[in-house]
């Protein structure tokens, strides 16, 4: 796999997925940014309170070191298949990584002590759909740039 491609791939499915978190948010007046939560988490500090821009890029270096992880489980597979994959296979995989992103999160909150206070229902629904965004995404630079 072509180094291009894939760190197009990874830029677009984490952006792809922060925007799809960042709309589900607004649309359900609740806060579902996944760099945003894990600010927080690193600094202490409640959503009315501004973070330091250190724990900002934090934040976000985290959700892409994740992201890139994820990816590339995701372009070994793809190596594998050496095919086009199907679309109900990216959406199994996204299924599977939203699944494990949930099972983390549920984790992470549990280890802090303060976790901060968001709606979890809404956001694990959310970041289930987050990560199919992702997958698809993922699937149309592999596709398009193969």
């Amino acid at each position: 796999m072509k180094i291009f491609v894939f760190l197009l791939a990874w830029f677009m499915s984490v952006v792809a997925m922060s925007s799809f978190s960042t709309l589900m948010g607004h649309i359900f007046d609740s806060e579902f940014r996944e760099e945003i939560i894990l600010s927080k988490l690193i600094s202490g500090n409640s959503f009315n309170q501004k973070d330091h821009s250190v724990y900002s890029i934090l934040g976000w270096f985290i959700h892409f070191l994740v992201g890139g992880l994820f990816l590339y489980v995701y372009a070994i597979i793809w190596e594998w298949n050496l095919a086009n994959l199907p679309l109900w296979e990216t959406i199994v995989f996204g299924s599977v990584i939203g699944f494990l992103g949930i099972i983390g999160w549920s984790i992470t909150f549990k280890i802090y002590h303060d976790p901060p206070k968001i709606n979890f229902k809404g956001y694990y629904i959310q970041l289930f759909f987050a990560h199919i965004v992702f997958s698809l995404v993922a699937m149309i630079v592999f596709q398009w740039l193969r």
